[in-house]
């Protein structure tokens, strides 16, 4: 199964890719992706404030 982290932080991807690594995923990032990412202002004081500006771009979200 194919996970998608919403990020192109390279430390933030590692980091999700050790802590699922017992899992059977494929964890891509941003940068992966082929399609147009619509950039997502991030002012919020948390990750999980990024959704409340839509940063799902309409698909299934999980915020960290």
């Amino acid at each position: 199964m194919k996970l998608l982290y919403g990020t192109g932080n390279p430390a933030k991807l590692s980091d999700a890719r050790e802590w699922l690594s017992g899992l059977s995923l494929e964890i891509l990032s941003l940068n992966d992706m082929t399609a147009e990412i619509p950039e997502v202002t991030e002012d919020g004081n948390t990750p999980l404030s990024a959704l409340h500006h839509g940063g799902g771009a309409g698909h299934g979200q999980v915020g960290d």
